[in-house]
């Protein structure tokens, strides 16, 4: 999402040229890498993945190429990942929706009040709960996991899984019927889902 708005964040490239070289893809570990370094030649740790990911490329027998990222132009209406779901704020009941991705990472959204630390933070805390989710559902044979409920101190969460991995995170007050809240996730989904399709 970063690379998308801002073509040459360093650190960007570089976070998802360590990343890239972690899973074994050195022609993506490259290029990002290919790219931070030219902004920050002196960076130790840039130089070295770099030549790591170049001895592992050439030792795969992988031919240099760019990956297969459409990092270089951003869509021509494209909308702030952070705003997304502004349409929903005036609802009373509701504190905030997020779009997570595989690894807990948040995609899109944040919280009403604009904590966004504090959304990144419990992104990473709830994906280890959508992948108990996921086992547990396979485990008991109950079908696909679609969705559930958190009650906690400070607000009612709504998970539900979105195309492509993704995680809706819907937060609402304690206050709010099922029934709207259920509806209310239903708009964030269509909310989210153009920015899905420019992600994919």
């Amino acid at each position: 999402t970063a690379l998308r708005f801002d073509p040459e964040n360093f650190a960007a490239h570089r976070g998802m040229g360590f990343l890239c070289l972690e899973r074994g893809e050195y022609n993506a570990a490259c290029w990002h890498l290919e790219r931070a370094a030219e902004q920050r030649p002196q960076d130790a740790t840039v130089q070295e993945a770099l030549g790591l990911a170049r001895e592992r490329q050439a030792a795969a027998g992988m031919a240099p190429a760019a990956p297969a990222y459409l990092y270089a132009s951003a869509p021509a209406a494209v909308v702030d990942p952070a705003r997304v779901f502004e349409p929903l704020l005036a609802e009373t009941p509701f504190l905030g929706a997020m779009v997570v991705d595989r690894q807990g990472l948040l995609l899109a959204g944040t919280f009403a009040d604009g904590d966004h630390a504090r959304a990144e933070a419990l992104a990473a805390m709830l994906d280890g709960g959508v992948q108990e989710a996921e086992r547990a559902a396979v485990y008991l044979s109950l079908g696909e996991w679609r969705g559930m409920v958190l009650e906690t101190d400070a607000a009612t969460l709504h998970l539900s899984r979105l195309d492509g991995g993704y995680t809706l995170v819907v937060a609402v007050t304690h206050e709010a019927p099922a029934g709207w809240l259920l509806r209310t996730a239903a708009r964030a989904a269509a909310l989210a889902q153009p920015l899905l399709e420019t992600a994919a």
